[in-house]
């Protein structure tokens, strides 16, 4: 009987082609390997547009926090110094006051600046802001309100006022920067997106294609034998390459075959059996009509004649 093993190559192919167990288990592997880089360029353009949104969003949060902040530098900074002012002209103490708890904000925002991405150029300016802010502050601590030295530390503020309005500026320039570069990584995203899929596509494709054949291949083979066994060609073995089931079916399809062949030999048999049965008392009748027409026992009369005619064209037929 004929066998195929799974490992054994298919006839007319240069690659060993291993098949699971099933027909089923073949289309689901198809689709599943089809499928799969379809899936991952999936994911990873949901991945990558996830982490561009992500980025946009912590490029907005900061640009919102560094402008809000210089803002809210500047306005602290005119305040201080009204307040300054006005300690120097009325030497109130609760100006002073008031002043400190304008300090103790103008501190928290500036350690908020500290803590944002800023330039080199905006760090140091953030750094000489403060480091004026504190010289101003120590003299109008510790100097009388009426005294040169606290009138004079009070114009001061014009050159912390340019420098909270260079940080501002900065600011709108960081926020370019950041709007430049999502703008660069998003085209960047877009054209990675673009050319996988151009890539995946093609991919797919091929694997489908190759699928196709492979799950047609066996399917071929059945339908080619049951053709081969309809048209009477029982030379040639059925093959059948395959999964397990499909395998099993082309076993049948050489079991069916050989029972065919079988049966032909039979007939063929049992027709010369007959033949042989038949030509010995045809061949007798044959003889003994020619030898009553030729008149051996007597010449017959012409109604025996066309009897004898009769007999010997049936024993020729």
């Amino acid at each position: 009987m004929f066998r195929i093993r799974r490992d054994a190559p298919i006839p007319g192919s240069f690659v060993h082609l291993h098949y699971p167990s099933s027909f089923l288990k073949l289309i689901l592997a198809a689709f599943a390997l089809v499928a799969l880089p379809l899936i991952l360029s999936t994911s990873h353009g949901t991945l990558s547009v996830s982490r561009l949104s992500d980025q946009s969003e912590e490029a907005v949060r900061r640009a919102v926090a560094t402008t809000q902040s210089s803002w809210m530098l500047v306005q602290q900074l005119t305040a201080m110094e009204r307040l300054a002012r006005q300690f120097v002209v009325l030497g109130d103490a609760s100006l002073l006051e008031d002043y400190r708890k304008s300090r103790a904000q103008l501190l928290d925002t500036l350690g908020a600046l500290s803590k944002l991405s800023l330039e080199p150029a905006q760090r140091k300016q953030l750094e000489q802001l403060m480091s004026q802010e504190r010289d101003i502050y120590e003299v109008l601590r510790h100097f009388a309100a009426d005294s040169d030295a606290a009138r004079h530390v009070v114009d001061r503020y014009a050159n912390l006022s340019i420098l909270a309005q260079s940080i501002l500026s900065g600011g709108g320039h960081i926020i370019n920067q950041e709007m430049a570069g999502l703008q660069h990584t998003a085209s960047e995203t877009r054209r990675s997106l673009v050319l996988e899929s151009l890539s995946v596509i093609p991919i797919a494709l091929l694997l489908a294609g190759g699928f196709a054949y492979v799950i047609a291949r066996p399917i071929r083979q059945i339908d080619n034998a049951i053709h081969q066994l309809g048209r009477g060609d029982l030379d040639l073995p059925v093959v059948v390459s395959g999964p397990k089931d499909l395998q099993n079916l082309g076993i049948r399809l050489e079991w069916l075959r050989n029972r065919l062949l079988d049966l032909e030999a039979q007939r063929s048999k049992l027709l010369h059996h007959v033949s042989h049965e038949l030509k010995t008392p045809l061949a007798a009748l044959r003889e003994g009509t020619q030898l009553l027409s030729d008149g051996v026992v007597g010449s017959p009369t012409p109604e025996q004649k066309e009897v004898l005619q009769i007999l010997r064209q049936s024993t020729l037929q």
